[in-house]
């Protein structure tokens, strides 16, 4: 009999913890990154939450880095000005909220 592997999506895990915070008992809490979210602040808290989430998926669609160093080391001025599009296309799809 083979053995299970289970996955854990621990961001999903702590996301629901955080949400679920009783704020009178917990002012602040720490996302893996070491980020400091003020769970009093809603608006923070989503901003946060929001802003992982579109760097995830930014992180997906980038093209590989791969394409930008070949376009330096050929010189290719359009190659390199194609894969800064693609980037700040991705960029674009995903924007990072402020407060």
């Amino acid at each position: 009999m083979g053995e299970a592997i289970l996955m854990v999506d621990y961001d999903k895990i702590a996301r629901s913890i955080i949400e679920n915070v009783n704020t009178a008992s917990a002012e602040k809490v720490w996302l893996h990154d070491g980020t400091e979210i003020n769970v009093a602040d809603n608006t923070e808290l989503r901003i946060a939450f929001h802003n992982e989430e579109a760097r995830e998926n930014r992180a997906a669609e980038y093209p590989p880095a791969e394409d930008y160093l070949d376009a330096i080391v050929k010189g290719d001025d359009a190659q390199k000005q194609t894969y800064i599009d693609a980037c700040l296309a991705v960029k674009a799809k995903y924007p990072l909220e402020t407060s």
